[in-house]
Parts: C-alpha cells; sequence; structure tokens
C-alpha cells in the first residue's frame, strides 16, 4: 500500500493552505487544522471504501504441458475483484506468459491466462502481483498471492505416438538413407591374380602363403 500522486498532490494542497492562514492572523488552532483534519477524514473514507480482504486465486488447467505447447489456464477469485484490478506475475524459469493482465473491473470471477512450457521439469506457478486504486485514486494497493499449483513440462512425444517418426525411419531404410561408407563391398566373389597398382588391403594373405 502507497499513497498516488493524488495524495501528494493533496497533501501539498493542504500545507499550503494551511501556511496561507497564519498570515490572516487567525491564531486559534482549530482553523488551522480544518485542511489536515479533512485530509485525514478523506482518506479515511477512501480507506474504508476500499480496503479489501485477501483476495485468495484458484488456477485451473492441466497438471502437465509439453515442452514448447502454449495452454490457456483460467485463474478465478474466490470473491468479486476490485475495480481497475491488474495482475502482475513472476514466472519461473520453465514457464512464460503475459507480464501482467487486466481483471473485468470487479464483474468477472475468471480471468484466461496462456501459458507457454519452456524448459522440462516441475515448475510451482509463482507469485502473483495484485494491483489495484482505491475508490477516490488516494492510495494504491500492491499486495501479492500465489497458488499451489506445479506444472510439470515433459518432452513432447507426439510424433512417436502418431506415428510420425517410424514412418520416417522406414522410409530411410528403403534407400533414401545417405551412406558415407568407402570401399568395394565385403562379399566374396572369386579369387584372381593380384594386378600391380591394387591396394594391398585386397590381397588374400592366407591363401596366398598355400600357395
Amino acid at each position: 500500500m502507497r499513497p498516488t500522486r493524488r495524495l501528494i498532490i493533496l497533501a501539498i494542497a493542504t500545507l499550503v493552505l494551511t501556511g496561507l492562514l497564519l498570515p490572516l492572523g487567525v491564531r486559534e488552532a482549530a482553523p488551522l487544522l480544518l485542511p489536515s483534519l479533512a485530509l485525514a477524514a478523506l482518506l479515511a473514507i477512501d480507506l474504508a471504501t476500499s480496503l479489501r480482504a485477501s483476495i485468495q486465486l484458484d488456477l485451473d488447467g492441466p497438471d502437465a504441458l509439453f515442452a514448447g505447447e502454449t495452454e490457456t489456464f483460467h485463474l478465478h477469485f474466490q470473491t468479486p475483484p476490485p475495480h481497475g484490478l491488474t495482475l502482475r506475475f513472476d514466472w519461473p524459469q520453465g514457464l512464460t506468459g503475459p507480464e501482467s493482465l487486466e481483471a473485468d473491473a470487479g464483474r468477472a470471477r475468471t480471468v484466461e491466462l496462456p501459458v507457454t512450457a519452456r524448459a522440462r521439469g516441475e515448475w510451482p506457478f509463482g507469485q502473483v502481483w495484485l494491483n489495484w486504486t482505491s475508490r477516490f485514486g488516494l492510495i494504491e494497493f500492491i499486495p501479492r498471492t500465489r497458488t499451489d499449483r506445479v506444472i510439470a513440462v515433459v518432452p513432447d512425444i507426439r510424433p512417436v505416438t502418431r506415428g510420425q517418426i517410424d514412418i520416417a525411419v522406414q522410409t530411410s531404410l528403403h534407400g533414401q538413407k545417405e551412406s558415407y561408407a568407402q570401399g568395394e563391398g565385403s562379399e566374396f566373389h572369386q579369387l584372381r591374380e593380384y594386378v600391380p597398382g591394387e591396394s594391398l588391403r585386397n590381397i588374400d594373405w592366407k591363401r596366398s602363403a598355400r600357395l
């Protein structure tokens, strides 16, 4: 909770007004305190009408995501959110999403939240910062809350289950696989006389020794 620019301006105006009353010969304390009392009363009314109890959030969505997948989650408010509420998120390393979202001015209790899985592992959803301004715009509330949800990010195995990888392997085995092997093959055909210039690795030394 922190003062807004409007409250700071009103406080400065109150001090100026109090300072202007002194040269006018006002010596009693009551008239000098009237501007400060009026500002204090306005601030008290603003706080009383705008202060909320702790806002609880429930996260609705899958427990696991494939790496690289984006899924829409839903944030549910247990009570109607205050007017002008903005949500700001601290994302863990393995998840990402929007930096901030705006609630529907206290009308809806559900906010859609797109979440993208970045790295494998189990990641807590993280902290959510709530931000809204009081009814008269004098105080800015910035509490934080969090959910107990842990989202698991797993490898994307859908190409395997759909047969895409199996098809690719079968295609490669039928002649489209590149081969980097060099040589004349390894199947035996027949023996013949050595021709000068051929590689010595082609000589059958054991059969040559018998001759």
